[in-house]
């Protein structure tokens, strides 16, 4: 036991109970300071995880945009191989010595067409579309369609009313760039030129262009 002086008597404290009570302060700080520890990891933990999940989740996304890109790529190849064999085929249309049938289709895009390509995918036959403008400002994607499925895409002008495409020479070069115009919108190309041109009415009412 020991003696503190007061003001007028002696105030008196164990030495052991004092260390105690110090103790115990030493001991809620420690938990404190180890809660705080623990509380930073687990946060730190935390973030290290999601970093590197989000990580994870780019390398995916990445992954996936280079398989779509060269998926992509593959395709535009495949389009542009086909279209070099169908330019070849036209450039040598009459030279080739193997009896072939050609096959195709005026007037459209129209209601009918789906059903066209189903029976030529059916059979493994490539057809020659020649497309008519005003249809294909109408119905883009079947002219799409025909033109991802390794078809030909021909211009067969933009109105089909005879009166209007042979008024004069002029009316007939408005109709094809106008037919041509529209295409390459359908596809998204810019570059796409037609390679033929079939003149609505055949070879008779070509006579009144020239006339």
């Amino acid at each position: 036991m020991k003696f503190k002086f007061g003001k007028n008597k002696y105030v008196g404290y164990n030495v052991y109970s004092m260390k105690k009570y110090v103790d115990k302060k030493r001991i809620t700080f420690t938990i404190i300071v180890t809660i705080l520890v623990i509380f930073t990891l687990i946060l730190i933990g935390y973030y290290a995880i999601s970093n590197i999940i989000m990580l994870k989740n780019i390398d995916k996304q990445n992954q996936k945009l280079i398989e779509i890109s060269n998926e992509l790529k593959e395709k535009e190849e495949e389009k542009q191989k086909r279209w070099e064999e169908n330019k070849n085929n036209i450039e040598h249309i009459y030279s080739s010595e193997t009896k072939r049938v050609f096959l195709s289709f005026d007037d459209g895009p129209s209601e009918n067409t789906e059903t066209i390509l189903n029976i030529l995918e059916t059979y493994g036959i490539k057809a020659n579309f020649f497309v008519l403008g005003s249809r294909v400002e109408a119905m883009p994607d079947k002219v799409k369609e025909i033109y991802e499925k390794g078809n030909f895409i021909g211009n067969h002008g933009y109105s089909h009313v005879y009166e209007q495409i042979y008024a004069s020479p002029q009316a007939v070069l408005d109709e094809y760039t106008k037919t041509d115009n529209a295409i390459k919108q359908a596809l998204n190309k810019n570059d796409f030129k037609s390679q033929l041109f079939r003149f609505p009415g055949g070879l008779v009412r070509r006579k009144i262009c020239r006339n």
